[in-house]
């Protein structure tokens, strides 16, 4: 009975952090009791299971936290190997990467302190000291998409931002 048990176990793997990786890692750490540092190295070296050894349900509720904070996250059997790479990876690096450029906070730090910390899931001061850098990279290495939704939010706030291809 045990040995029937122990072979429907299950793994959350971590496959993408998304864009609120700092909201990813407190799941992560919720989720495994690991440390800071712990939790963020794990969710920087994705693909990566964050948990084995659970009951379906439980692995798919840690699953679903995972998906609620903008990470893809997969339930798998435990001993299941790295998922396969996906074609949208290929996709993204044949069209480049792109950053997102704060050029200036113009009249509107404030707002654009705000969709800093939204976006980013930063602390206030952390925001605050970001977007008074500007001209600064406020993200990197996003695809052109998610580079034009936050530019667009940063000028909609008042500042004026870039999505620029990675290198140029």
């Amino acid at each position: 009975m045990l040995l029937a048990t122990s072979a429907s176990a299950e793994s959350v793997w971590l496959t993408n952090t998304g864009e609120q990786k700092i909201s990813v890692i407190k799941e992560v750490r919720t989720a495994t009791g690991l440390g800071l540092k712990d939790s963020k190295d794990l969710v920087e070296s994705t693909p990566k299971p964050v948990k084995t050894g659970l009951d379906k349900k439980a692995a798919e509720d840690l699953a679903a936290k995972l998906r609620s904070v903008g990470a893809t996250a997969e339930v798998r059997p435990d001993g299941a190997e790295a998922p396969a790479a996906k074609s949208a990876p290929a996709k993204a690096s044949a069209e480049g990467t792109y950053t997102v450029m704060l050029q200036s906070f113009g009249q509107a730090k404030i707002p654009c302190i705000k969709v800093v910390k939204d976006t980013l899931g930063l602390g206030l001061k952390d925001a605050k000291e970001l977007v008074e850098k500007a001209p600064v990279a406020i993200k990197t290495n996003q695809t052109k998409e998610d580079a034009e939704k936050l530019a667009k939010a940063l000028n909609d706030a008042g500042g004026e931002a870039k999505a620029l291809l990675a290198g140029n």
